[in-house]
């Protein structure tokens, strides 16, 4: 876990991306961390910045916890994510579309 974490706070790029990432699912699981959504979120969102899929798609299915993100967004990451090639992505993309308002899927769309 010390390794990932010092390597998810170096920068940008795609393989700083994917320390984040796996960071954040170390604390997404509790395995070699304490357990922490919090954290997990924060690191899934800035390796999805990065535009890590895999991490745009853990990002945006924190939209069910409690410390989630708002629906619209994840509908907009989930967007990103199936833009990347991530075939999950979509198929969750379209099931929340059909729990959105009209204007939370606006806001999505932005």
């Amino acid at each position: 876990a010390t390794l990932y974490r010092a390597a998810s706070l170096n920068g940008q790029n795609i393989g700083l991306a994917y320390a984040q990432f796996s960071l954040g699912q170390m604390y997404d699981t509790g395995r070699g961390v304490r357990k922490n959504a919090l954290e997990a979120a924060s690191l899934y969102r800035l390796a999805a910045i990065q535009g890590l899929a895999d991490a745009q798609y853990a990002y945006a299915m924190k939209y069910k916890e409690p410390v989630g993100i708002p629906a619209e967004s994840a509908y907009a990451w989930l967007a990103t994510a199936a833009a990347g090639g991530l075939k999950k992505a979509e198929t969750m993309r379209v099931k929340l579309s059909r729990q959105l308002s009209k204007e939370e899927l606006t806001l999505g769309e932005k």
